[in-house]
Order: structure tokens, then sequence, then C-alpha cells
């Protein structure tokens, strides 16, 4: 085996134990796909609440990004993802003693800074520390792994909140946030990720990459890219597969699992293929075409899981754009690089979140249940997903249609 392509010890260990941090952060933010029944239920929700949730986690993710990348750049990963994790269990535990909306949202927005950090962490260990050879396998492992965490505990909090209640299941979620916080700490002498990296930074750092087109335009295509996870598969499908199907909450919870499930293969498959334009385009036109059809058509429960499969698979290709970006910014500053990509992202995907709640609630036409609970009808749905996504993602497909790249290997580390 080539020497170039031996991975230290010491930067697995660094990368297996972000790794752990990655995939616990993601099951706090996909928790409305188990939760969103027993939410509604317990705190008579509407779809704007439902929207506000949503995106109260993805605006605080969002700010917290280029910060981050900061902090990674100039201190180091192990202290930054430490008190990051941290952050995440005081939000958990918040989420299991919420009695209100309001409370609700201030564990959501805990969540949202405390999970910032370990994508970009992840990222900077595989091209800070791993050989170039291994780096476009590792980028779509990490992604790929924390997608198999999160369908195999998913239907475990499914269960958990189907025997006892969703309460339960943030003490569940609770207990693995403390089991990694014992790991981090026993494990700290043997990783590469306690270095302080003292990179130099300045204003015009941060205007180097906001000038970069490419980075915009990958930041674009990101959002596109990453609509059917966060937004229609964690908060929307659902609700949507409930009023249209008369489903219950845990066969809604498994066909919107199968997104993820779909996700684990594409983000294994679709990252190594050499013509990354093109694979970002036919991702994208289909991803819209499966959303379109799950909202719009009468389809057997056994399309069903195949469309949120393929709706996943196609979310896989995100990888390519953020592998992409490290080939337009200085390897020096690639952690805040991946920060202002993240902050776009999420920021944009947040605002998504609430503005269909917003459509939805405008579209209701006021029927209500006995105890004031809003009736929604799969129009207003429909009107919502349509009206909000598909303007937004064909910006996407025709970006990545466009030519827009330029030469950049001087600074080149994909």
């Amino acid at each position: 085996m080539s020497v170039n392509s031996i991975i230290n010890r010491g930067s697995l260990h660094s990368w297996l134990l972000v790794m752990s941090f990655y995939l616990f952060q993601y099951l706090l933010r996909v928790m409305p796909i188990s939760m969103r029944d027993s939410w509604q239920t317990d705190f008579n929700m509407t779809a704007t609440d439902l929207g506000l949730i949503g995106a109260s986690l993805l605006y605080t993710y969002s700010f917290m990004q280029i910060p981050i990348g900061y902090c990674l750049d100039r201190f180091g990963i192990w202290w930054v993802t430490f008190i990051s994790l941290t952050l995440c269990v005081l939000g958990v535990f918040i989420s299991a003693q919420a009695d209100s909306i309001e409370l609700l949202i201030v564990s959501r927005l805990l969540i949202g800074v405390g999970s910032a950090s370990p994508y970009i962490c992840t990222m900077k260990i595989i091209y800070n520390q791993f050989p170039k050879a291994k780096q476009r396998f590792y980028t779509g492992l990490t992604f790929s792994l924390a997608m198999i965490g999160v369908v195999v505990f998913n239907f475990i909090l499914q269960a958990i909140v189907n025997a006892y209640d969703w309460k339960m299941a943030c003490y569940f979620l609770l207990c693995i946030g403390l089991v990694i916080m014992a790991l981090y700490y026993c494990f700290k002498g043997k990783t590469n990720s306690c270095s302080n990296y003292r990179s130099k930074y300045s204003a015009s750092k941060i205007i180097e990459i906001l000038k970069t087109k490419e980075v915009w335009v990958y930041i674009i295509i990101t959002i596109c890219l990453y609509i059917p996870l966060p937004v229609f598969v964690d908060i929307w499908s659902g609700a949507i597969l409930a009023q249209k199907y008369q489903m219950i909450s845990s066969v809604t919870s498994g066909i919107s699992i199968f997104g993820y499930i779909g996700s684990i293969i594409g983000g294994l498959i679709l990252t190594v293929i050499q013509n990354e334009k093109n694979t970002l385009t036919i991702s994208l036109i289909a991803a819209i075409s499966f959303i379109l059809s799950s909202v719009y058509f009468e389809l057997s429960i056994y399309y069903l899981y195949i469309v949120f499969f393929m709706i996943g698979f196609c979310t896989g290709s995100v990888v390519i754009s953020f592998r992409s970006i490290a080939r337009y910014v200085d390897p020096n500053i690639l952690g805040l690089a991946f920060g202002v990509t993240n902050t776009c992202s999420m920021f944009g995907l947040g605002a998504i979140n609430y503005l269909i709640g917003k459509v939805v609630d405008y579209r209701w036409n006021g029927d209500a249940t006995e105890l004031g609970e809003k009736i929604y009808t799969s129009m207003n749905y429909q009107y919502a997903i349509t009206a909000i996504l598909l303007p937004i993602m064909l910006v996407g497909i025709i970006l990545s249609l466009m030519k827009w790249e330029t030469t950049n290997d001087s600074i080149s580390t994909a």
C-alpha cells in the first residue's frame, strides 16, 4: 500500500469521534419525524408553528457556521466539538421538560447552536489530515454512516414514542449524548483534534470567500439539493401523508425514513461519479419530480416507499457541492469556507420551512376540530409545496446547467 494512502491513526480516531457526534446531532435534527403527531396534539400546533419549529433549529445552525468555522481554524477541533456537544445535550434535556411551544422552540434553537460544528469538523479532518486518495471516499462515507444511524435510531425512537411517549424518547437521546461526552473525555489524548491551528483571519479572507462566484453557485445548488431532507422529509411529508392517506404516525415515519435510506446509497454512489455537473443536474430534476409525484398522485404504499427512497438517493449528491467548494478556497480557511456555505444554506432552508407553513395557513379554509386544532387539506399542502419548492429548485437546475466554473488548481484540495 502506498504511504500516501495510509491514514494516521490519530486522524482516524479524530474522524470516528467527531462522526459519533455528527450522528447524534442528526438524530436531534430529525426528531420531528417521530414526534410531529405527538407535538401537534400536546401543543395544538398550527402549520406555522410546525414550520417555525423546523426553521428555528436551522436558523441558529446557520448563524453559528461562520463563528464555528473561525474557531475550528483558530483553535482546533476538540474543544469546539465538546462544547457544541454539551449544548446539544442541554437542548435535548430542555426538550424533555418542554410543556409549551415556546420552550420547545428554545430547545431547538439551542440544539441548532450545538449541532453547527460536527459536519464542518469531519470535513476539516478529512481534507486536512487524510491522504488525497482517501478524501473522496471518506466524504461520502461520512454522510452515509450518519444516514444509517438516523434510519436505525429513528425506528427505535418511534417504538419508544408508541410504547411510552415523546418525552421518554427525548430521555433516550439524552443518554446517547452523555455516552458520547464520556467517549470524548476518555479518547481526548488519542486524537489529532486538540491542536491549535492559529489561522490568521482577516476581513480580506472572508471577502475572498464571498467574492468567489463558484462558492455562491454551489451554495444555491446545495440548498436545492438538500431541500428534500430537512424540509420535505423531516417536517412536511408526515403531515401530507397523514392527511392524504389517513396514515398513522408510525407508518408515515417509516415511509419518511426511507428518504434517509436512499441518501445512504446515494451518498456512496453519486459522489464517486466523475461527471459531477451532470450528476447534480439529474439529481435536482429527479428530486423535485419525485417530491411532486408524492404530493399530487395517489400512490400505493409500496410506491411511496420507492419514491421516498429515490428522493433521498438524489439528495446524496449534496456531498459533491461541499467537496467542490474545497477546490476554490485556500485550504487554510477551509473551515471558514464551509461555515459560510452552511450559514447561507441552512438559513435558506429554515426560511423555506417557515414560508411553507405560512402558505399552508394562508390557504386554510377555516375547518377545525372541537378542540380548535386546524384541519388542513391536501390542496393546502400541494399549493404550498409547489409555490415554494418548485421555483427554488428550478433555479438550482438552471445553475447546474450553466458554464460558470473556472480552473483553480493552485488551491485544489479535492
